[in-house]
């Protein structure tokens, strides 16, 4: 299984990479045109939203996936009862913040709402949870970057052209949309289409059964991961929290491998679970151990290269980002075992034991940042996203009955480890070794 996972994920990976590398360089051009203040109030509003886009998404993220692989039979009822209600409940929200936010400075306002834009069209995302149930990891991938171009592209003009924010908010708002567009064209082109989903009550009903603490894990999940740079604009400014976001959209660039390997695993997991349990425990194991090897590898490098990527990116400017992504890069390594516990979890069907785990780091969370955020303003604000990160996906593995068979796990990735290094390592001499020489053929006598 293994072997056909690093396959296609050799090639999600390289897209992905692709377009997350070069959004921090947009990040970086944007960061020297509007300052550490201009970059503040972009990146703070974009993470209020992200919240609220949390909450407009239902929880139904990984259990579409799955129900989409188990039963795909009945996948027009599936979709249309996820897709219809997101869209409701989306629609309701964007006229809920345009009321909330009457007061706000008319900056601030319009970057909020113009990012709220996605809450009623975020559904469309379920497009790529169709075609990831498909195995088109790929075309999802492509469809993210040719979308991520036309935005970036956008970006370009308005600074070229000295506009206000404002601009740039809307270009990311229209490559989300183009992103959807994209995938739209693949899913018509396979066959499939959107008018044969159907709205069903009791299966959206059903499905809200399951998702809701899902819901609340990934609310608090998406609080854990933006609410430091909110408090560090409320507690310290604008200019604090563009210095702190800008460190964090760097060292987010590694967060979409263990995302992307997530999205190649569980489904072929997910088939093996039904076939072969020891295997399939083990095969967890296994990804367990690689996402383990992946984050020490990723974290080692970010710390090592910071000084040298802030002065690159931002020439001279965001000096105070280097300390603040030096501590940040550790925090790769609790979050790459959060992702994998996570598959763990929802293959168990047991999501809602990540709500404890995810509560509790974000209150360690909040709170460390109220003590060393007034102190260390940013870096404080790192150390404390470090401990709450550690807390949520590896002290708790340990601590709560609900994750403690990933426990397990995790021990048992470490006994596994050392033969999987070497398989990997079999199955790249196997690769790389030249084709051996035929003999010449002998003449004839």
């Amino acid at each position: 299984m293994f072997g056909r996972l690093f396959g296609v994920f050799s090639v999600s990976v390289m897209l992905r990479f692709v377009r997350l590398g070069l959004n921090v360089l947009i990040i970086a051009m944007l960061g020297r045109y509007l300052g550490e203040g201009g970059i503040g109030k972009l990146l703070t509003a974009q993470a209020i939203v992200s919240v609220l886009l949390c909450v407009a998404e239902l929880g139904f993220a990984r259990i579409s996936v799955r129900e989409l692989v188990r039963d795909p039979a009945d996948e027009h009822r599936t979709l249309g009862a996820i897709f219809y209600t997101r869209l409701m409940v989306g629609t309701v929200m964007l006229a809920t913040l345009g009321l909330l936010s009457l007061g706000m400075p008319d900056e601030e306002r319009l970057l909020l709402l113009t990012y709220g834009l996605l809450l009623p069209t975020h559904g469309f995302a379920e497009l790529g949870s169709w075609l990831e149930a498909k195995g088109q990891i790929k075309v999802a991938a492509w469809a993210q970057l040719w979308a991520f171009f036309a935005g970036a592209l956008i970006i370009a003009f308005g600074v070229f052209m000295k506009a206000p924010p404002l601009v740039f908010a809307l270009a990311y708002v229209a490559e989300c949309w183009m992103t959807a567009f994209f995938l739209m064209g693949r899913f018509h082109a396979l066959g499939a289409h959107m008018s044969r989903w159907w709205w069903s009550s009791k299966r959206a009903l059903e499905l809200l059964r399951e998702s809701w603490p899902e819901m609340v894990a990934q609310l608090a999940l998406v609080l854990l991961y933006r609410i430091d740079t909110i408090m560090v604009k409320a507690m310290r400014g604008d200019a604090e929290a563009g210095v702190y976001a800008a460190a964090v959209r760097v060292s987010e660039v590694l967060y979409f491998i263990p995302v992307a390997l997530a999205s190649v695993a569980l489904p072929q997991l997910l088939v093996l679970q039904a076939r072969n349990r020891k295997l399939y425990e083990g095969r967890f194991a296994d990804y367990f151990g690689v996402s383990l090897v992946i984050s020490i590898l990723g974290a080692a490098f970010l710390q090592s290269t910071a000084g040298p990527i802030i002065a690159f990116l931002w020439q001279g400017q965001f000096s105070g980002s280097v300390d603040i992504l030096k501590v940040h890069a550790w925090a790769f390594i609790p979050f790459c075992l959060g992702v994998a516990r996570t598959q763990y979890l929802t293959a168990e069907s047991k999501l809602w034991a990540n709500l404890p785990s995810v509560l509790l780091a974000l209150l360690v969370n909040i709170v460390l940042n109220f003590l060393w955020i007034p102190k260390w303003s940013g870096e404080g604000a790192a150390w404390a996203t470090l401990v709450s990160y550690t807390v949520a996906w590896v002290v708790t593995s340990f601590m709560l009955p609900g994750v403690r068979p990933v426990a397990v796990l995790k021990l048992r990735s470490l006994v596994q480890l050392p033969r999987l290094v070497a398989e990997v390592v079999r199955r790249v001499q196997a690769k790389t070794a030249p084709a051996p020489i035929e003999p010449p053929l002998s003449p004839p006598s």
